[in-house]
């Protein structure tokens, strides 16, 4: 059986939709990943977000198909975003 939760309007009180839609579309992705303590993420190919994290030092790649990866956050040396 399939449920869906619709009780969204906490979320968006709280200010997580924003933070969400800043972090996946290259907004703030860094700040909004902190201000959460994520330390994984299972992003779409292709996305803004996966193209941001695969080229920072502070995150590998630990499962990738077609469609998916699956990023992990590493120790970053500066704590700084770092460009690779």
């Amino acid at each position: 059986k399939t449920c869906i939760d619709p009780r969204v309007d906490i979320f968006v009180h709280l200010g997580v939709m924003q933070d969400y839609a800043q972090a996946v579309y290259g907004q703030k992705t860094f700040a909004v990943l902190d201000k959460y303590d994520i330390r994984y993420a299972l992003l779409r190919q292709g996305s803004p977000m996966a193209y941001l994290l695969e080229h920072n030092a502070g995150w590998k790649v630990t499962w990738q198909d077609q469609k998916a990866l699956v990023l992990e956050r590493v120790q970053a040396l500066s704590g700084a975003p770092a460009i690779r």
